[in-house]
């Protein structure tokens, strides 16, 4: 199926959408920043600098992209907890939006719908989009790789290696734990390539993006 939906079929995705930002926003202005949210602001008040964000992970695990956003938006516009959460909370509504278009290309848009609707109620996934992490960015990126791969694999254009590369090596940038799962679908393919008796192939194909990943 394409990623193309008419206007009918994107209607019961407004409720899904509706209980996700209801769940998402609901009480947000009274939480204060806990825990693991103030190893950034730690970072940024012991920093010399960008640089000293951009290269050195300290001794918190502090997400550097997130990191190196917050010390610009502090330095030159404000900073506030609403705009450190913002990017968790727009990756929330957007991984609702991305299960429905790319999931339902391979299981079809009911079935994509359902999981949509479960994952916009998802207890995990709230605190997720609530919280200035970067989980909820490296879960949005790390699905859109994984299927953006196996497009890619099963030569649905070749438009998605890039979607995949890019998605896939940001997320390991914001998240080092999702590198597992954003380079498992390497070793999928070459397992592919050997049920289809054609591992010499399928090592080719894939070692280009393989060591641009990887790299």
């Amino acid at each position: 199926q394409g990623m193309k939906a008419r206007p009918a079929e994107l209607l019961p995705l407004i409720p899904v959408i509706g209980a996700g930002i209801f769940f998402r926003l609901s009480q947000l202005p009274g939480q204060l920043l806990v825990d693991d949210e103030w190893h950034a602001i730690h970072k940024i008040l012991m920093s010399s600098g960008y640089q000293g964000v951009f290269t050195d992970f300290g001794l918190a695990d502090h997400c550097i992209p997130l990191t190196l956003l917050y010390m610009f938006l502090l330095k030159h516009l404000w900073l506030s907890e609403m705009l450190m959460r913002l990017p968790s909370i727009a990756a929330g509504f957007l991984a609702l939006l991305a299960v429905f278009l790319l999931a339902g290309r391979i299981v079809g848009r009911r079935a994509a719908l359902t999981a949509a609707a479960l994952l916009s109620i998802s207890p995990l996934h709230v605190f997720y989009s609530r919280l200035a992490r970067p989980y909820a960015l490296s879960m949005l990126l790390s699905f859109i790789a994984v299927l953006a791969f196996y497009f890619w694999w099963t030569k649905q254009g070749r438009g998605w290696l890039p979607a995949y590369l890019c998605c896939g090596i940001l997320s390991v940038w914001l998240l080092l734990p999702s590198f597992p799962l954003v380079a498992g679908p390497f070793g999928f393919a070459m397992l592919h390539s050997f049920l289809e008796r054609d591992p010499m192939r399928g090592f080719r194909r894939l070692l280009p993006p393989g060591i641009m990943f990887g790299a």
